[in-house]
């Protein structure tokens, strides 16, 4: 459930502007273990960390790279050219970068690669598989492990600095959504950033803006979901601290950089063009009757007792 901390855009803070309360209502662009941000615009937060739909679109894009139209061979296997557009050309004994004085790229070997440092293709090797051992074998620190089961030896599968195991989710938690006027449920998940699965760096979470080491801040917890093809992430007052739930949307063929429609509201959200909507969350601990209509009661995100409700369920 990693979230990027390196985009200061002004359009991830609400009403887009740095420094609004509460500084933890903040949209984070990179979102998963890949950090999907433009691929597929259309998935909000919680699809994205879900190792099964951003893991398989990421594994869909490997795919075309791996068995692409203009395929080469490469060390291990064939690979799609576009593997060749991050390198790093070699360098002569004054440390100054062998080039073809036409062109003034790196060479070309007799296999029509690229000379040089193969960039793309070895840091994904890195990063996925890990560090090289002594043996040749790939494994190490940097492993990133994808599960979708609890692996059957758990040391397999556990982030290098902490206990917990991977799950297909993420660490996002489920819900269900309706808005106030209307009955249709619809589902939404809880991005629970204060329970985070796995290593998450929450250090200096309202974000520092100057200096050599900045950083967004690091998002309360929100609820995420797509209604009405817009990607939502509300950020209720009762996590995030201050007096206003604030709710953002993107259309989902934008990009939340290139939007510049007025995308953050206070409290509601007008879906329909008519009355201003309350966002209503399903709380499946407390039962109210056995009408499958009503059976459970249904808490606003912008009360005082949502948090609390969320606990109940979510601990």
């Amino acid at each position: 459930m990693s979230l990027s901390r390196k985009d200061l855009s002004d359009r991830l803070y609400p009403s887009n502007t740095p420094g609004t309360d509460p500084a933890r209502a903040f949209w984070h662009p990179g979102v998963g273990y890949w950090q999907l941000d433009h691929w597929r615009p259309d998935l909000n937060h919680a699809e994205r960390a879900d190792v099964d739909v951003g893991g398989g679109e990421v594994a869909s894009r490997l795919l075309k790279k791996y068995c692409g139209k203009k395929l080469i061979e490469f060390k291990n296997g064939l690979l799609d050219s576009a593997w060749n557009a991050c390198i790093l050309p070699p360098y002569d004994d004054d440390d100054n970068p062998i080039v073809d004085p036409k062109t003034g790229r790196p060479f070309k070997d007799d296999d029509g690669l690229y000379m040089g440092d193969h960039r793309c293709f070895e840091t994904h090797r890195e990063i996925y598989l890990g560090g090289e051992l002594d043996d040749g074998t790939y494994r190490g620190l940097e492993g990133l492990w994808v599960t979708t089961d609890t692996p059957d030896d758990p040391d397999e599968h556990k982030y290098w600095n902490n206990e917990s195991f991977v799950n297909t989710k993420g660490g996002v938690q489920p819900l269900q959504c309706r808005w106030n006027d209307s009955a249709a449920q619809f589902g939404c998940w809880l991005y629970d950033t204060d329970n985070p699965e796995g290593y998450v760096d929450n250090s200096s979470s309202s974000g520092v803006r100057t200096g050599d080491n900045r950083s967004s801040p690091y998002s309360a917890p929100f609820v995420s979901f797509t209604h009405s093809n817009k990607r939502f992430a509300v950020f209720p007052e009762s996590f995030a601290g201050g007096s206003v739930t604030w709710f953002k949307h993107v259309p989902v063929d934008k990009l939340v950089r290139g939007y510049s429609g007025t995308s953050w509201h206070e409290d509601d959200y007008d879906i329909d063009g008519g009355t201003d909507d309350v966002l209503r969350v399903q709380d499946t601990t407390r039962v109210l009757s056995t009408d499958p209509e009503t059976v459970y009661e249904w808490v606003d995100v912008a009360a005082s007792d949502f948090k609390t409700a969320m606990r109940r369920r979510y601990p």
